[in-house]
């Protein structure tokens, strides 16, 4: 048996949600668990709280994966890994107590950042992440600031939450990044000077990632807007969300919030260059059979299917058989029609097996 097989469809889901606007929904709806119920007891209320919403992130992803394959995924994965998936949690019916707590939650995962890491880890279709240099770029009224005490928002991401997609790397403020990262030469760099600074940092990309702070002495109206681009690509500035407050409100969590958002175009970003490349529908199965009849059929209905452009056996043995599918330019939701043929789908020791109910 191969030591590790590279599995299934890598990107259905984000073509699907471009592609197929009459299907958004339906995607959108795998990724959504409602009705989760939770009451947990702690030292304190907000003990109980963090610990339900724990209880509830990975129990909403257990459902998840039972509607991917035939039954749930219990695998351990840390709680930071399964939070860093969830885009919105909404609470209702909440009862709180002095060292109770009790709600119904819904969640909402985040579509292709959940596509990664199911890739990666049920999956076994390894991505590699991206090391990605991040200069957070301050834009006051016009004045940037990037080495100053009052570039606020350079202090927020030491603590912006991991990706499981992209690994973020930044600047230690040394002598070293002052020479080489200078304001008054940030947006006149050639691409040989950025070609040695992508090798002195070991990244593949320098990106800007810049909020622009509008205020006037008139009224206590702020706005904050978060832009981001490679560096020496101004031009192709990419705008990610902004947020009105008041100078008096805490900019902390208003940067936090940017942050986060800005990380998560950056992955979409990175999901979408590799949903782009040549094998991105290029998956491989195990079928498992009872005899070389059996094989020859399962082989024949996944040949049938219209997502298919090809289908090829590359290996097999007394029971088990490794098959590559090129997936067509368009492919449906393939869990689904596999299903749909009578098959049924689960993961045995880190491989996906195929075979007839």
């Amino acid at each position: 048996m191969h030591k590790k097989i590279i599995i299934f469809f890598s990107s259905f889901i984000f073509y699907l949600s471009c592609v197929y606007a009459n299907d958004t929904a339906n995607i959108a709806d795998k990724f959504i668990i409602k009705d989760i119920k939770v009451d947990e007891i702690s030292e304190t209320a907000e003990l109980a709280r963090k610990n339900a919403i724990i209880f509830a992130q990975k129990k909403a992803f257990e459902i998840l994966t039972a509607r991917i394959f035939a039954e749930a995924v219990t695998e351990e994965y840390t709680d930071e890994e399964i939070g860093a998936l969830v885009e919105t949690i909404e609470f209702r019916d909440e009862v709180i107590t002095n060292q109770r707590y009790e709600a119904v939650i819904n969640l909402y995962f985040q579509i292709e950042q959940t596509e990664f890491f199911i890739n990666n880890n049920l999956l076994n279709k390894t991505i590699a992440t991206i090391p990605v240099l991040i200069i957070p770029l301050f834009n006051e009224n016009g004045l940037y600031k990037l080495w100053q005490q009052s570039n606020i928002w350079f202090n927020i991401w030491p603590v912006v939450k991991k990706s499981n997609m992209v690994e973020f790397k930044l600047p230690h403020g040394d002598l070293n990044d002052m020479s080489n990262f200078r304001v008054s030469e940030l947006f006149s760099l050639d691409e040989a000077k950025i070609a040695q600074l992508k090798l002195a940092y070991n990244v593949e990309k320098i990106i800007i990632a810049e909020v622009e702070y509008l205020y006037n002495n008139i009224n206590e109206e702020i706005k904050l807007n978060a832009f981001y681009y490679e560096l020496g690509k101004k031009d192709q500035r990419k705008f990610v969300a902004n947020i009105d407050g008041y100078k008096a409100d805490n900019y902390n969590q208003y940067l936090v919030e940017l942050a986060d958002k800005l990380v998560a175009s950056i992955e979409v970003d990175w999901m979408h260059y590799n949903n782009s490349k040549e094998d991105a529908n290029r998956q491989s199965f195990i079928i498992k059979f009872k005899d070389l009849q059996d094989l020859l059929e399962m082989q024949e209905q996944l040949a049938k299917l219209k997502i298919v452009k090809e289908l090829k056996i590359d290996s097999f043995s007394a029971k088990y058989a490794k098959i590559s599918i090129d997936f067509a330019e368009k492919p449906l939701e393939v869990f689904d029609l596999i299903k749909d043929l009578g098959f049924k789908v689960t993961r045995e020791q880190n491989y996906v097996i195929i075979e007839n109910r």
